[in-house]
């Protein structure tokens, strides 16, 4: 079973989140690492501070793409049909392009 920051990360995650900003503080210190780690993130020194980069971040909208599974190889037979996916996130409308040996 994951921490509950682990768990937070999980859950911030599935829901998009991809900016943070977090003031210091000793009841979550062990989750702010985690933060930094895996999301764009800001440490603020001041709530007031937070506002406005808040603010400016929600107005952006636009998140960058992010594969979060990449296809595998695959070998076939030459003329055989080969299927490939990924799984992506961020704002629509994503595309994708397949380049052989490229």
């Amino acid at each position: 079973m994951r921490n509950p920051e682990e768990e937070l990360i999980r859950i911030l995650k599935g829901a998009g989140v991809d900016f943070t900003a977090s003031l210091p503080c000793d009841r979550i210190k062990c989750l702010i690492p985690l933060i930094a780690e895996n999301f764009q993130h800001v440490p603020l020194t001041r709530e007031e501070e937070g506002v406005g980069i808040c603010a400016g971040a929600a107005l952006a909208v636009n998140t960058p793409i992010t594969i979060t599974q990449q296809p595998s190889s695959q070998t076939v037979n030459p003329g055989t049909n080969v299927t490939f996916s990924v799984m992506a996130a961020g704002t629509a409308p994503l595309s994708y392009q397949w380049l052989f040996n490229g």
